[in-house]
């Protein structure tokens, strides 16, 4: 598995002069973003056909200063926000993580559930001459063409999510591979059976959903102690008739493993690593 706050301090340091960033906690971002790519590469070599990851803390470690302007859905991160052949370019400097998975899923033909921390401006208000800024935890779908298909801001954060808004209530889902796939991040998977709300979920299979995404992290250490991942996971399939793919980084492995649960609750694979992949057989 992969613990993505355990870099050297050289690492970082190399990691952060190769990104062309002024922000230090780029280091620890792009050093996770090199086991990313390697784990897209591997992904392809088994047949993967989409990949997910984990929470945003996956990318950004424990400094949660890093965050990027969220790419338009249609955009192509890999050329849209390409930096220039020899340094990077101030925009691609800007999309450091979405320009990266992007090219990725190009050239490994993976598609990508990916989940990151970002900033979305408001139009800017000519009355008092200002903007605001947001900032999200940001699922972004790319197709195996590095495309961004589909985005959902976190509706539902955890108490200690401070640094970052909930997202609008907005159950997302988008179509892939033929089926329609329902995005869920962390503790909104956990919450709807402690809280007992299932909205987001009802939103989801209502929309058409077959399958989810659930991105988990580290972010807040002290979770109830009764959470399991694949206990959750195969009691939402079981209740929605949905499939549920889940990833979790190794920081955040209190209970059950992230893996690939079928409709019927049955658990296909299991993994401790960085990622979980969809397998082509079931796509």
């Amino acid at each position: 598995g992969h613990d993505p706050t355990e870099w050297s301090q050289s690492a970082l340091d190399d990691c952060l002069a190769s990104s062309g960033s002024t922000n230090p906690d780029a280091g620890s971002v792009v050093c996770n973003l090199k086991i990313y790519e390697s784990a897209i590469q591997a992904a392809a070599q088994e047949g993967i056909e989409l990949m997910v990851f984990p929470e945003a803390y996956g990318l950004a470690g424990n400094n949660v200063s890093f965050f990027e302007p969220l790419a338009d859905i249609g955009t192509n991160p890999c050329h849209d926000m390409a930096p220039n052949d020899d340094d990077w370019s101030e925009i691609g400097t800007l999309y450091i993580q979405q320009n990266t998975l992007s090219c990725a899923a190009e050239e490994s033909g993976v598609a990508i559930a990916a989940n990151i921390f970002t900033y979305v401006w408001d139009d800017y208000d000519f009355e008092t001459q200002s903007a605001t800024m947001h900032r999200y935890i940001t699922e972004v779908v790319m197709d195996k063409t590095g495309t961004v298909v589909s985005y959902y801001h976190k509706h539902w954060l955890f108490p200690s999510e401070t640094m970052v808004e909930p997202g609008p209530f907005a159950p997302t889902v988008f179509d892939m591979f033929g089926k329609k796939w329902g995005i869920v991040i962390c503790w909104e998977g956990f919450r709807a059976d402690i809280e007992d709300d299932w909205s987001q979920y009802d939103g989801l299979v209502e929309q058409g959903a077959t399958s989810l995404v659930w991105s988990i992290g580290f972010g807040a250490p002290k979770f109830p102690a009764k959470l399991d991942t694949q206990k959750t996971a195969i009691a939402v399939a079981k209740k929605y008739g949905v499939a549920v793919v889940s990833s979790v980084d190794t920081k955040f492995h209190i209970k059950g493993d992230a893996g690939f649960v079928d409709a019927s609750g049955g658990v296909i694979s299991t993994s401790e690593a960085v990622l979980t992949g969809f397998p082509g057989e079931y796509t």
